[in-house]
């Protein structure tokens, strides 16, 4: 372990990117540093069986993280957040709720992180997408469409660590676990792509979201659903009990309000960064620093 930490240490590189503070509605700018791993240096490309085509679709794919971010402020966290998944994993994700479970651990989380924030922000949340994700590239998009429906099986959705250190809670890589093919197989050949969305033509992107705050950079799976929505592609081997236990267990992670960002903005970039971690189902324990 630490001859790998060594040379992730050596092979990293400081990048500068800016912040912002919102004070009497006013923007006022402030330098910010972040780690960058070289595995995140890599370029951002779609899957085999994808085209890069330009959607122009960046503002909207930016919406979809910030719906994903406002979770962490609603007392239907868990619901608001499966309405942002794609149609096959909301209903897999869905079926929790079947079971009838008790959702009051996540519900008194976020009132209490919800709480805190009011606290140490003198605001509740007020996320504005364009600053928090689009600054200076914060988020990386690369957009495209389904070329081939049946040489994007198996590759879809995109490992979210690609070739960093950082694992999943099981222990194993992220991504390891294999798509359903066999769903994307029988899929490929129905009107819309079926409940996968994946046929010919289908607005796709990748998202990557910068190492930061002790996590690793993640490249996230979106896919364009109608009329006018991104919904992000989560691994098919997390369920809804799963992604319940994640979402407690790193809205928990946040800790101790004194520890987080000076900077609101930073803060919702942090929030959002433990809300994709718990999607994807990835330890925050990993090969970035900040």
């Amino acid at each position: 372990m630490r001859k790998q930490l060594s040379l992730f240490l050596a092979g990293s590189v400081f990048v500068g990117g800016l912040g912002y503070t919102l004070a009497d509605d006013k923007v006022v700018e402030k330098t910010t540093e972040r780690t960058v791993s070289g595995s995140e240096l890599k370029p951002l490309a779609l899957p085999p069986g994808a085209a890069a085509k330009e959607l122009k679709e960046q503002g909207d794919v930016r919406n979809a993280f910030k719906a994903i971010t406002e979770v962490a402020w609603s007392n239907d966290a868990f619901d608001n957040l499966v309405n942002r998944l794609v149609d096959a994993d909301r209903d897999r994700v869905n079926k929790f709720k079947d079971t009838k479970p008790d959702l009051k651990p996540l519900r008194d989380r976020v009132a209490n992180f919800s709480s805190q924030f009011q606290q140490k922000y003198g605001k509740g949340v007020k996320l504005d997408e364009k600053f928090v994700f689009g600054d200076k590239g914060w988020v990386a998009i690369q957009q495209g469409e389904v070329a081939d429906a049946a040489a994007i099986i198996g590759h879809w959705p995109v490992n979210p660590t690609g070739t960093t250190l950082a694992q999943t809670a099981a222990g194993k890589a992220p991504g390891a676990a294999p798509a359903d093919t066999a769903q994307q197989s029988r899929d490929a050949g129905k009107a819309q792509g079926g409940a996968t969305n994946l046929e010919k033509g289908r607005g796709i992107a990748v998202a990557r979201y910068p190492a930061s705050h002790g996590m690793p950079a993640l490249d996230l799976s979106l896919i364009h659903e109608k009329p006018d929505k991104w919904v992000f592609d989560i691994p098919d081997n997390i369920d809804g009990r799963k992604l319940f236990e994640n979402l407690v267990h790193h809205l928990d992670s946040m800790g101790d309000p004194k520890t987080w960002p000076d900077n609101p903005n930073e803060a919702y970039r942090l929030v959002a960064h433990h809300i994709l971690m718990a999607m994807y189902d990835v330890n925050p324990h990993s090969d970035a620093k900040q």
